[in-house]
């Protein structure tokens, strides 16, 4: 508690205390002698005091080593705690590598044996990514020490590229391989089964908490429930397995799909066209790894910035871009008249973050057609486009909108799209068909403003975001089929009405040529209409209405999109679609998912699970292929006007990150001067394919 608190020096003397006691007491090898000599090591490392870390830690892993043995979870935990340590000292991080890799095979080797242990490895594998995910990027970082300075060698990049795929892979990859999974198994006859497994496998998980429950309540009447909740546990182990024979003889890739092996650098060629590229960018507590890939070249650079200081960067930048979303935000109220309320943009910030990861590796993507993004941290927050490719002028005003339009914006080098991994884009190019142009050739359906009694408003304004605090005070009494609570119709009722949505809509349906009926506002803009609705036909699925977070839902609501309210809420109808509830429509066939809703890509804040929300990955679980989300609150006109363009570009055979990118632009070179602020313009981001 005290090193939480950062109070390192008395954590220090405690530490030594108790070790000096246990040594006395329990003995030099006991294993809680050697964890607390873990303990002090780090309080150690913290204080500044390195090399008695580095001491302490090898002690305790030679000790660890003659004791357990190598492949002990004990030892592996000293192994990684000392080559971290290494990695921060001169003259000792090109030692760390041999024990990295141990360290790294083991995690890799217990992610192989849980994938045979059905639904309960599946769930333990999910519980045990944050460790892989770290010896990955350990790994990284060891590989560079490695180098010592040089050009590392093609193994070690090769190596690197395979293990920054792992690292930066987490939730929101995994929704992208389970909707791939789902859609080979459909295209091979057995998308029913593959729904069905998806089914029981949540159940499995439903009934163990509810037998773990019993179980811990130890009375006779929780005992026999349990036997009843065992018995329905093996009924669906049982019916399980019997799905899986199926799906391995008739979708033979379906399980490897959902382990997410990591791509080959080759095979990663393979799915590009010869203009396009990939960036893989990922901060470490020792630096920003960034890999450059096309075609015909490679580029593996270290970046001096480390995961503090990057984070800090875009905490400054996102700071000036959300109008609404904290208490430090400056960006501008767009419900404002004229240029005063301009506010001023970080672009020394973007400038330094452009010039840190971009800028060494920009010659070889110059002239690329699509680069594709996989930013994890702090970083997978922040549109890309909002970073200025030329240093700032001593003496401008970035407060005033000739400069911003005039700035060299990252946004207007290539069209960008944010991966949430690398494979996730095998999956999508090889499990998903083809986008058809525009679109306007496939099915469209748009809902969106709710009927709804609060005062109308335009999003985009201070006043557009629901205060986090009053989020819970929406909930009611019950749960969904689901199980996740039950909103109060009246209180959502009370909500503000979005009269710009149907605007938003009705030009994007216009752009598309859809018919009338193809938009669902106000009072048919109902939850059981799109829960009922065939989404099998559908093209563009497009949802413009306010949208509550994991940050704001807290922990109590999911996160979801607000329909007109029922007269009285039910399972199936209560004015609000959850997250979970999004996972149940069926979007396999759906190219395009555009979530004009407020904070639609915000961070849960959950391990593993910044830069995309709970409610986008939902979409993507649901089988969608692409989404067209939103960072910060987004302008009504703005919003209007970026995805109808979007449409309409694409409609001239661009693709859709070119004609998103296109539209972006007209956007803020437009006459009205609060546009020309990336707030504005910026909001939006491809994820998935942008072809």
């Amino acid at each position: 508690n005290l090193s939480d608190l950062g109070r390192h020096e008395e954590a220090l003397k405690m530490n030594q205390q108790v070790l000096e006691l246990r040594r006395k007491v329990l003995g030099d090898e006991h294993p809680r002698t050697l964890s607390l000599m873990n303990s002090l090591a780090f309080t150690l490392s913290e204080l500044g005091r390195h090399d008695e870390a580095f001491a302490m830690f090898q002690q305790a892993l030679e000790l660890k080593r003659k004791i357990f043995g190598d492949e002990h979870p004990s030892t592996l935990i000293s192994m990684s705690n000392l080559a971290y340590v290494q990695l921060g000292l001169t003259g000792y991080a090109h030692e760390a590598l041999a024990d990295v890799r141990k360290v790294h095979e083991a995690h890799l080797g217990r992610m192989e044996a849980l994938n045979s242990l059905g639904v309960r490895g599946e769930e333990q594998l999910t519980r045990e990514r944050v460790d892989v995910e770290g010896s990955s990027s350990l790994l990284a970082d060891a590989l560079w020490a490695a180098s010592r300075g040089k050009v590392p060698s093609s193994r070690m990049t090769s190596e690197a590229f395979e293990a920054l795929q792992i690292s930066t892979a987490g939730t929101s990859s995994d929704a992208v391989a389970r909707s791939a999974a789902l859609r080979h198994a459909a295209a091979s006859g057995v998308g029913d089964e593959a729904r069905r497994r998806r089914e029981l496998a949540s159940e499995w998980i439903a009934i163990e908490k509810q037998s773990m429950e019993a179980l811990s309540s130890g009375t006779d009447r929780d005992a026999g429930r349990r036997k009843i909740l065992t018995g329905r546990l093996n009924e669906i182990s049982s019916a399980i397995r019997s799905i899986d024979t199926v799906l391995e003889r008739r979708a033979p890739r379906y399980f490897s799909i959902m382990r997410q092996t990591p791509l080959r650098i080759s095979e990663t060629r393979k799915l590009l066209r010869e203009d396009e590229a990939v960036l893989i960018i990922s901060p470490t507590s020792f630096g920003t790894h960034v890999i450059a890939l096309t075609g015909r070249d490679l580029v593996w650079k270290r970046a001096a910035p480390d995961a503090a200081k990057i984070t800090a960067l875009v905490n400054r930048l996102r700071g000036d871009l959300d109008p609404a979303g904290s208490a430090t935000a400056r960006g501008p109220d767009l419900s404002l008249p004229g240029a005063g309320s301009m506010p001023s943009f970080d672009r020394q910030s973007a400038f330094e973050l452009y010039t840190a990861l971009i800028e060494p590796v920009a010659d070889m993507l110059r002239g690329s057609s699509q680069v594709y993004i996989v930013a994890d941290g702090a970083l997978a927050s922040l549109p890309f486009g909002v970073l200025v490719t030329s240093s700032p002028l001593e003496g401008e005003d970035s407060s005033d909108p000739d400069v911003l339009r005039n700035t060299a914006w990252l946004a207007d080098a290539w069209p960008i799209v944010q991966l949430p991994s690398l494979q996730s884009l095998a999956y999508l190019r090889t499990y998903n068909r083809p986008a058809i142009g525009a679109l306007a050739s496939s099915g469209f359906a748009g809902f969106g403003d709710p009927l709804l009694g609060g005062k109308p408003f335009e999003r985009g304004s201070r006043t557009a975001s629901l205060p986090a605090a009053s989020v819970n005070s929406l909930t009611g009494t019950g749960v969904t089929d689901n199980g996740a609570l039950l909103m109060d119709p009246e209180r959502l009722r009370r909500l503000a009405r979005l009269p710009g949505t149907a605007r938003e809509l009705e030009g994007v349906r216009l752009s598309l040529k859809a018919p009338a009926s193809s938009l669902r506002l106000a009072e048919q803009m109902t939850e059981g209409s799109i829960r009922s609705s065939n989404l099998t036909d559908i093209g563009i699925l497009h949802l413009a209405t306010h949208g509550l977070t994991a940050a704001q839902s807290g922990t109590l609501a999911e996160p979801g999109l607000v329909f007109t309210p029922p007269a009285k809420a039910t399972p199936a109808d209560d004015g609000y679609l959850s997250s979970s509830e999004v996972i149940g429509l069926d979007l396999t066939n759906t190219d395009w998912v555009i979530l004009s809703a407020c904070n639609t890509a915000a961070a849960s804040g959950k391990d593993g699970e910044a830069g995309l929300s709970g409610l986008a990955r939902s979409f993507f679980y649901a089988g969608a292929s692409t989404l067209l989300v939103s960072h910060w609150p987004v302008d009504d006109d703005v919003a209007a006007r970026i995805t109808t363009s979007t449409i309409n570009y694409s409609a001239k055979g661009m693709s859709r990150a070119h004609a998103l990118k296109t539209a972006m632009h007209d956007v803020r070179l437009s006459p009205n001067p609060r546009l020309a602020h990336p707030s504005a313009w910026a909001p939006f981001s491809i994820l998935g394919d942008g072809r």
